[in-house]
């Protein structure tokens, strides 16, 4: 029963309350020493357009199949699912040393991927922004947090920009 109060019903990856418990983690971890990690938010574009004109249950593809994509490029790294449309990614270890490589696999990884709906193929679209975590810059995990999302958002409106709705 306690795998399944931490894993996120649709997409099976960690859910918000497994990041809570990681953020405690974290946040002691901040507290005694000097932890290596960096914290990407993830948020799926067209989401609402994508349940309004072909219903939920390809909304529902579409939030599996960006998943799968955030989960192929980061292998090494938890996911969790904390929203509707939004995943963060902790990365450590390799995944955090290598996480130029990665964005940049991502980006081109995002480029080719689709989703099937019952009609049509839908070109995935997920905003992203990352913070490194720096003892000197961030006093809690949730500091590292606001940066990515800001970042993120950022990032999501330069993609509406370039890829106009």
């Amino acid at each position: 029963i306690t795998g399944l109060a931490y894993s996120d019903a649709l997409t099976g990856v960690k859910n918000s309350t497994a990041y809570k418990e990681k953020i405690k983690e974290l946040d002691e971890e901040i507290q005694n020493s000097d932890p290596q990690f960096a914290v990407m938010v993830l948020d799926v574009n067209n989401l609402k357009k994508t349940n309004d004109n072909y219903g939920h249950k390809a909304g529902d593809a579409l939030i599996v199949s960006s998943c799968k994509l955030i989960c192929r490029i980061f292998t090494h790294s938890p996911v969790y699912r904390i929203g509707g449309d939004e995943f963060v990614v902790l990365l450590r270890n390799d995944d955090y040393k290598n996480r130029e490589t990665l964005i940049t696999k991502f980006d081109n990884a995002m480029k080719t991927a689709k989703v099937k709906t019952e009609n049509e193929q839908l070109q995935i679209s997920i905003a992203k922004g990352i913070a490194v975590f720096r003892k000197e810059k961030f006093d809690s995990y949730q500091e590292v947090f606001k940066q990515a999302d800001k970042r993120m958002y950022e990032n999501k409106s330069e993609m509406k920009k370039s890829f106009p709705q």
